[in-house]
């Protein structure tokens, strides 16, 4: 009787443990996932029609927590009139207006680069971060400008 019964407390055991298990996988997995989608390597393209590009800020985020930048790498730009180019980069929280984080341009405009601007601390909690392509004046319709861009990262330094 006593042989069944720790036969029974084993089963239960490894039962839960292997149950438990599972269940910090999923998590770990779906942890993964959220990671991956982050740093993917998806470009995001801008040109004289489409200017603009928003990235989700969750409230649970905590690549946002204490980050001083946000980092934009341009990677692909085709400019063969080689027009100035500007990015203006926004946060705005959920149902307030948009909050002005800083600029930077490509030198020379058809080089691709990464970019710092600072967050000044205003990036917190839901929201939304803005960038936006200001082209120069002399751009056309019909003219060729695009960039492509990475996924927007927060670094904390």
């Amino acid at each position: 009787m006593l042989y069944r019964l720790g036969c029974c407390a084993c089963l239960v055991v490894a039962a839960f443990t292997s149950c438990n298990g599972g269940s910090l996988d999923l998590v770990n997995q779906k942890q993964q996932n959220k990671e991956a989608a982050k740093s993917d390597g998806t470009l995001y393209h801008l040109d004289l029609n489409k200017t603009q590009i928003e990235q989700l800020v969750e409230p649970d985020d905590r690549e946002v927590e204490g980050a001083k930048f946000v980092q934009v790498e341009v990677s692909e730009v085709t400019n063969p009139q080689k027009y100035p180019v500007k990015f203006e980069v926004s946060y705005q929280p959920k149902d307030q207006e948009k909050i002005f984080l800083g600029s930077f341009s490509l030198f020379p405009p058809n080089n691709p680069g990464k970019f710092i601007v600072p967050t000044q601390g205003r990036v917190k909690g839901e929201g939304k971060i803005i960038l936006t392509l200001v082209t120069s004046e002399q751009a056309k319709a019909g003219d060729t400008l695009k960039v492509g861009v990475k996924r927007l990262q927060f670094r904390k330094e």
